[in-house]
């Protein structure tokens, strides 16, 4: 996400939260793919939060796998395989 640079950042918060609470907010962020401070501002304004995690990128993984085998064996079974993985990677994109 790119920063509105109309948008001064001057304030700093600083919180001290438990152990458990800290592993599952750095597990949230990971899974988010957004920095730490994007995913909090987005918790503060109620902004829906996608966690994308290890499903969507093993999916882009194995498509890039798909069409590298395609550009080298030209298989209509890949063509199948990698609709396939589109069609699981939509969902978590919505």
């Amino acid at each position: 996400m790119q920063k509105d640079n109309s948008t001064s950042r001057t304030r700093t918060i600083s919180v001290r939260i438990p152990v458990e609470e800290y592993e599952a907010f750095q597990s949230n962020v990971q899974n988010s793919g957004i920095s730490q401070s994007e995913y909090f501002r987005k918790c503060l304004s109620g902004t829906t939060i996608h966690s994308y995690g290890t499903k969507v990128m093993e999916s882009v993984c194995r498509i890039e796998t798909l069409l590298n085998q395609e550009k080298l064996q030209h298989n209509e079974k890949n063509i199948y395989l990698i609709q396939e993985e589109v069609n699981n990677l939509c969902p978590y994109l919505r």
